[in-house]
């Protein structure tokens, strides 16, 4: 099983590197394998492609998503 900072080095990536996910307000933590997602996306698809990307990780026990749909700049 992959460590907790692996599996945050391995979200990142993965957030940053979808084009349609703006990460720039996405926090993650990552706790004994429980994912949790807050911050800010400007839509609710951007919600769901953000869980969509990292559900299948190796080592991801639970995803907690906090994330708020709004409008920054």
């Amino acid at each position: 099983m992959p460590s907790d900072e692996t599996l945050l080095k391995e979200i990142s990536h993965l957030l940053d590197a979808d084009p349609g996910i703006n990460a720039t307000h996405i926090i993650v933590t990552v706790d004994d394998g429980v994912v949790t997602l807050a911050g800010e996306v400007h839509s609710q698809e951007a919600r769901w492609m953000a869980n969509a990307a990292i559900k299948h990780l190796s080592g991801i026990k639970e995803i907690i998503d906090t994330l708020l749909v709004t409008s920054f700049t």
